[in-house]
């Protein structure tokens, strides 16, 4: 019994190595088709800006910096909830499912004279909800 107990131990380690192989080449195969869609992306920008088919948004510092404050403190959220729960959690609340709407309808203002207060607006929403998933996860 203990003879085919330490053949099976064997063929499943075995296994297991194999399969940690397999994931380890597959996950260098996918880092390497990551860094070329980075480039193709990155050139495809490029051809585009040429076109005149991308415009720069002008926003100003002050907004740029609400948004590394969502960022910042979203950041700070998904550390929190690592800490808590021992996973990484971004609670879908109201406040976060309203932003995601609004920023899909906010696209439609890039361009127009009213494009600076629409996204003034969402990224107070946005904040909002960081905080409040911040303080949801705390409970």
């Amino acid at each position: 019994m203990e003879k085919e107990m330490n053949n099976m131990i064997a063929f499943c380690g075995l296994n297991t190595m194999k399969k940690l192989r397999l994931g380890a080449a597959l996950h260098f195969i996918i880092a390497i088709g990551h860094l070329g869609c980075l480039f193709a992306l990155d050139e495809a920008f490029v051809r585009w800006q040429e076109a005149g088919l991308v415009y720069w948004i002008s926003i100003g510092a002050m907004l740029w910096m609400m948004i590394g404050l969502i960022a910042l403190v979203k950041m700070f959220s998904a550390i929190c909830s690592y800490v808590v729960k021992h996973r990484i959690e971004y609670l879908h609340t109201q406040a976060n499912k309203l932003t995601g709407f609004l920023l899909f309808i906010g696209m439609m203002t890039i361009g127009q004279s009213y494009f600076i207060p629409v996204a003034w607006i969402i990224a107070s929403i946005a904040l909002f909800g960081a905080i409040q998933e911040g303080h949801l996860i705390r409970k």
